[in-house]
């Protein structure tokens, strides 16, 4: 299955920021840094990595824009293919995420079923889960999709669980650069992915840089 945008933006704050402040050569520094954290983690030259660990890093070296209002994305709701079985939960940045090692599937996770269509608004590091079928009669398995709202763009990301994500995850635990229990590591399977890198997300890990480790 192609893997959806789900997005539908809904920018609400001003874009105008102020750069003669940003020490560049830090910038520099800290996207090279990103860059090398994927590539290892993907097995690749860190110059694959360039272009996305430098957006990541002048994003987050940019100060914080004051929004009028709160910002938030829209997120649409509804199965991929309406004929196969899925489901969607809607996570709160502010709900408690289980520990990955004890998700054994879609009941395992807080939050609440999205229904079959409609829209959600997504603020924060507010999140979407998903799981589909990947075949409406035949025992083709399935896919998951964890959707998180950016905050540093706006922009809701969609991310499926794959070993490069799994492994950034580690480097950064054991780097000390995330605030998490290396037993965040246990538990298998792609719920339990799933959740691992929404906490690694609220824990500080750049959604660029997750989504670069493909």
């Amino acid at each position: 299955m192609a893997l959806p945008s789900h997005i539908e933006g809904n920018p609400t704050m001003s874009t105008t920021t102020a750069t003669a402040s940003i020490d560049r050569s830090a910038l520099l520094r800290d996207a090279w840094t990103r860059a090398r954290s994927a590539a290892e983690a993907a097995s690749e030259s860190a110059r694959r990595h360039i272009g996305t660990a430098m957006r990541a890093a002048w994003a987050a070296a940019r100060p914080a824009p004051k929004p009028d209002v709160e910002p938030c994305a829209t997120f649409v709701l509804g199965k991929h293919d309406r004929r196969c079985r899925g489901w969607e939960r809607v996570i709160r940045e502010t709900m408690p995420l289980p520990v990955p090692e004890d998700v054994r599937g879609a009941g395992d996770l807080p939050g609440s079923y999205g229904p079959d269509r409609g829209t959600e608004e997504l603020f924060g590091l507010d999140a979407v889960l998903q799981g589909e079928e990947n075949h409406h009669r035949r025992a083709h398995g399935w896919t998951y999709w964890l959707y998180v709202r950016d905050p540093a763009t706006n922009n809701i990301v969609p991310l499926t669980p794959t070993a490069a994500r799994k492994a950034l995850i580690k480097k950064a635990i054991l780097a000390g650069r995330i605030d998490l229990p290396p037993e965040v590591l246990k538990g298998a399977g792609d719920i339990a992915a799933m959740v691992r890198m929404l906490a690694a997300i609220r824990a500080g890990l750049p959604i660029a840089e997750l989504a670069a480790a493909e």
